[in-house]
């Protein structure tokens, strides 16, 4: 997942290839793409994540008052 900031896009998040490939969230993304030319970097999206995050919330909530 691709963040930004101050207009350089950097890398937020890695899956566990891209980490065995030596590429670590917070690393630029030009530097990522030098250590690993194929790389695909997906946009990250807060509001979606948020919308995952809550409706993970609510199926929990049905087993454990504590998910809140």
């Amino acid at each position: 997942m691709l963040g930004e900031i101050k207009g350089h896009p950097y890398i937020a998040e890695v899956n566990s290839a891209a980490r065995r490939a030596g590429i670590l969230p917070g690393v630029r993304l030009a530097a990522a793409r030098t250590i690993c030319p194929g790389l695909d970097a997906v946009p990250d999206d807060p509001e979606a994540n948020a919308r995952v995050k809550r409706r993970l919330m609510e199926w929990c909530d049905r087993y454990s008052p504590l998910v809140a």
